[in-house]
């Protein structure tokens, strides 16, 4: 029996698939493989804030990963990664697909670091985030609140947008307040957090 390369082309586009691959960063070989995690489709959009993973699959399917580390990470010990799924949405609506999406900083988390209610920035390491913004393909950013799926408009026309994460305790400086800043046609927006 011949196949024809029309077949075999065809063949090979419907077995590709996507994983996650994870590997120690002074060694970056097949060798040093921690965690293969296979994906449901290609992704369209991810993003990465401490622990968590954020994967979006077309139509508008959101996956939240947790990594967690146990083990030195060292060239000479071995590290055992453990990566589980800690959130699924499927988000149907009408509007254009994202082109951006990223973790933000819950306020609460803020406030409670800015009021010495927690120690110290890295208490808030297991906080696994509640809300991400979604510029999509026509220039609208949004903030998604991934407890319940609802998604609120906050402006458009947007080109880029930047997250900021600062958690100064001395509030000597305007960009450590700020939870995001956009560009557009309007120029460079600055959006104070939102409670």
């Amino acid at each position: 029996m011949e196949v024809s390369d029309e077949q075999l082309a065809r063949s090979e586009s419907e077995s590709e698939s996507y994983e996650l691959l994870f590997y120690p960063r002074y060694h970056l070989d097949q060798s040093s493989l921690l965690c293969r995690k296979p994906l449901l489709a290609k992704p369209m959009v991810m993003d990465v804030y401490q622990d968590y993973l954020l994967v979006t699959y077309r139509p508008f399917d959101v996956h939240i990963f947790h990594v967690k580390l146990s083990g030195e990470l060292t060239p000479s010990s071995s590290l055992d990664l453990q990566l589980s799924t800690v959130r699924e949405l499927s988000i149907m609506t009408a509007k254009s697909h994202p082109t951006a999406m990223r973790f933000v900083l819950d306020q609460l988390s803020r406030e409670h670091v800015s009021k010495n209610q927690i120690s110290t920035p890295s208490d808030l390491l297991g906080k696994e985030p509640v809300r991400c913004l979604i510029l999509r393909a026509n220039g609208e950013l949004s903030l998604l609140d991934l407890d319940d799926g609802r998604e609120r408009e906050l402006t458009d026309s947007v080109e880029l947008f930047w997250v900021t994460c600062g958690q100064s305790e001395e509030k000597t400086n305007l960009i450590e307040e700020v939870s995001w800043l956009d560009y557009g046609h309007r120029g460079m927006q600055v959006t104070v957090c939102f409670g």
